[in-house]
């Protein structure tokens, strides 16, 4: 209320309002441009191998990179892999993290770590700057394989190889994800390569097929190859309930994949 002193408006005393309490406001994580272009980068190669893209896989990745995804070190020009690109395994890819990001000029790499069909696998990703489209864009240029950290408390299954055969301590264990640990004993690579049958299908069924991909009803899961007198590992993750199959179908001195003489053995995932 107002009070009339000497004819002057004064204020009767209010008191100071509550302080208003500060809250703490995190500041938003820092982004690495780099990291994040890589990573973008990364993803799109990653699209267009699942989608089977691969016109635009040819303006995204290099001579270089594309043999490697045949397995071999000899360049593949985008008309040459255009015709062998149908032999690849249609399967999805999933970027799951790109760390490490370092850039010198044109060049940049970073760890990359992805799964495709249910393999996870680490590698050092390359990438040079190229102009596509009027744009100056990172183009993957080669796939190094890094070490690969299996996570605590993956269930584990020992894989034996010796005289062109599997031997397994043990055939099952707890889904979804798995980490084969192999073990070749013998003088010659061989792989791990794991497969799923659709209901009546078996490995005389892909051992019967001419086609350069797999005949229906089987089903990729994931591959390594264990070189002589070593040991390897191969991730899995997101796996089903059921039976799976591993099979060597690298050729031996005859040209003949060891398949054929029964290098084959299944494992149940619970």
């Amino acid at each position: 209320s107002l009070q009339a002193l000497g004819g002057v408006g004064v204020a009767a005393p209010v008191g100071s309002p509550a302080a208003t309490p500060v809250v703490a406001v995190e500041a938003p994580p820092t982004v690495d441009p780099l990291a994040a272009n890589l990573e973008e980068a990364a993803t799109a190669v990653a699209g267009c191998l699942s989608d089977g893209n691969y016109d635009t896989l040819n303006t995204m990745t290099s001579d270089l990179y594309r043999g490697q995804l045949f397995g071999t070190s000899s360049p593949l020009d985008a008309a040459t892999f255009a015709e062998l690109a149908p032999m690849l395994p249609q399967v999805a890819y999933q970027i799951l993290s790109v760390e490490d990001a370092t850039a010198s000029d044109t060049t940049a790499t970073a760890l990359v770590t992805y799964e495709m069909a249910h393999q996870v696998r680490t590698s050092t990703w390359e990438f040079t700057q190229k102009e596509v489209g009027g744009e100056t864009v990172w183009i993957l240029n080669s796939e190094t394989p890094a070490a690969l950290t299996v996570p605590a408390g993956t269930p584990s299954l020992a894989v034996q190889i010796k005289g062109n055969a599997y031997t397994l301590p043990k055939n099952a264990v707890d889904g979804p994800a798995v980490a084969l640990q192999a073990t070749n004993a013998d003088k010659v690579d061989h792989e791990l390569l794991v497969l799923r049958f659709d209901q009546g299908v078996t490995t005389k069924t892909l051992l019967e097929s001419s086609g350069p991909t797999f005949p229906e009803g089987v089903h990729f899961i994931g591959q390594a190859t264990v070189p002589a007198g070593s040991d390897g590992t191969l991730l899995l993750a997101g796996l089903q309930p059921g039976s799976y199959t591993i099979v060597c179908l690298l050729p031996d001195a005859n040209g003949t994949p060891y398949l054929v003489n029964g290098m084959e053995t299944t494992f149940t995932v619970k």
